[in-house]
């Protein structure tokens, strides 16, 4: 099952708050036909999905996309060019997902921000 990090629990809890976002409303996670995995803000579930809820920090996984994500950890980061952060059009969360290293590859891959 998917987990979370502290400071991605933190800020999916951040983003849900919004006044827009129902009560039952979470992060969605999916994957799209290109093969990528898309995220957006969701005001519940869709029948099938994985739900993780850390302390209300609500994550609705699709099914193909929970495949994929079922041994992962959830960050949330910004990334640094020439120690600044790197300005995004919109604020929102950078996410990251934490895989096992291997030979020669890197660490972590990064989901699109919003």
């Amino acid at each position: 099952m998917l987990t979370l990090t502290e400071k991605a629990a933190t800020e999916i809890r951040n983003l849900i708050a919004q006044p827009e976002v129902p009560d039952d409303g979470g992060v969605r996670i999916a994957s799209n036909p290109e093969g990528s995995l898309t995220l957006a803000l969701a005001g519940s579930p869709s029948a099938g999905d994985a739900v993780v809820d850390d302390d209300g920090a609500r994550v609705f996984v699709e099914q193909q996309a929970g495949q994929l994500l079922d041994d992962k950890t959830l960050d949330a980061g910004c990334r640094w060019r020439r120690h600044r952060p790197v300005r995004h059009r919109r604020a929102g969360l950078r996410l990251a997902l934490t895989l096992p290293v291997r030979p020669g590859r890197s660490a972590s891959r990064r989901a699109p921000g919003p």
